[in-house]
């Protein structure tokens, strides 16, 4: 996707390494340093598919507290979860993503630096986790897997950022935030196994790969515009 003078920066990692925060402070670096820029999120179960959730979840009549999507498989009704999460999936392949994708290609024909919390990698992780824990199969729910994997083959990064961290420094975060959902250990593993050997070592892609263990934010941000070639080629 290098079109005109923008580009996409796309920011990866396990639930809870900060990337939000990274964001904010590359954003703010970038926009002191005169660059337009634009943030964009292409997250699993975002928009018109979070809603699909959220709308069952009421319904059902089941409390507030964490994720529908985690809240539905743990009352019971895996059955249930298993027809949302592929009715989610075409969703988000077929109707958020083309738009969200759109919206960063105008962005960058328009000089704006994008910077995506999560992206389509990420989401094609959620996805297969999810068909697998819900025990989902069939043709039907392999279609949104194979366009999503043909998407991201075709709309690459610029400049791609994989955020890790260990448990121990995770865990931590995830106190001081008083973070949401319960997230099982095997899926931070996987996740940060997944973003590690096929993101962050595809040779196809720019990628950047920082361990944030005992760094601060500024830190970080400093290590991902050195690494990442930000200023100057952004």
């Amino acid at each position: 996707m290098n079109i005109g003078n923008g580009k996409l920066i796309v920011v990866l990692g396990p639930v809870g390494v900060g990337k939000s925060t990274v964001i904010r402070h590359l954003m703010a670096i970038l926009n002191n340093r005169g660059f337009r820029v634009r943030r964009e999120f292409i997250k699993s179960f975002h928009g018109p598919a979070y809603l699909l959730w959220v709308i069952m979840a009421k319904l059902l009549n089941l409390p507030g507290k964490y994720a529908p999507w985690y809240l539905i498989p743990k009352s019971g009704r895996v059955k249930l979860a298993s027809i949302l999460m592929i009715l989610s999936a075409y969703i988000d392949v077929f109707i958020n993503v083309p738009i969200k994708l759109l919206v960063i290609f105008m962005s960058k024909v328009l000089g704006f630096t994008v910077v995506s919390e999560e992206y389509l990698p990420s989401m094609l992780f959620d996805y297969l986790y999810s068909y697998i824990d819900l025990g989902v199969r069939g043709s039907l729910s392999r279609l949104p897997i194979r366009v999503l994997l043909s998407m991201f083959i075709r709309y690459r990064p610029d400049v791609t950022v994989v955020l890790n961290a260990g448990d121990a420094e995770l865990l931590r975060r995830w106190l001081l935030r008083g973070y949401g959902d319960p997230q099982p250990i095997r899926y931070v593993h996987l996740q940060r196994w997944f973003l590690i050997n096929y993101v962050a070592n595809d040779g196809r892609l720019k990628t950047t790969l920082i361990n944030s263990d005992g760094l601060s934010i500024a830190d970080t941000v400093k290590t991902l515009i050195r690494e990442g070639s930000l200023i100057g080629n952004a």
